[in-house]
């Protein structure tokens, strides 16, 4: 195994394949947010199972659990490349073992979002429209109604 910088081996993984704009874009992020989570230019030989859970737990408090699924799958494809390359040591783990099972544990509700409610304080049905000026969008934050026609059909049918 002979470890190289991981930038440089996702620049040419992404060379070699052909993937849209948004993938090439979201593949060239991993070694960058790695290179942050360790505070150093990340390299092959730091794709291990412990440096990748740590960082992907790390990340699971900045953003939501889709995108730290996405990035353990793009993680665990750069991964297994380097590996065929033969810089890195083959990774025994899929993505879905790398991502611990409980992320929303791991988010803190209150630090990243100041405007939250106190705890038990139950949030507005709606959002109110956005204050930038981005007019009346709304967010739905509870289940929706019953339509008003449900069973509409049947009834005209049975006559």
């Amino acid at each position: 195994m002979k470890p190289i910088d991981l930038t440089e081996a996702a620049e040419r993984y992404v060379a070699e394949h052909e993937l849209s704009p948004r993938s090439r874009r979201c593949l060239l992020a991993i070694p960058k947010r790695l290179s942050e989570h360790l505070g150093m230019p990340a390299t092959t030989a730091d794709l291990d199972p412990v440096t990748v859970r740590i960082w992907l737990q790390e990340r699971a408090e900045i953003v939501g659990e889709l995108a730290v699924r996405t990035d353990a799958k793009r993680c665990v494809t750069l991964w297994r490349w380097c590996a065929s390359q033969g810089w890195a040591d083959p990774p025994w783990l899929n993505s879905t073992e790398l991502c611990p099972k409980e992320l929303r544990r791991y988010r803190r509700e209150d630090a990243e979002n100041p405007t939250a409610p106190p705890k038990g304080i139950r949030p507005p049905q709606f959002e109110g429209p956005a204050g930038n000026g981005g007019g009346g969008r709304y967010r739905f934050l509870g289940k929706a109604p019953p339509r008003p026609d449900r069973g509409l059909l049947g009834r005209i049918m049975r006559g």
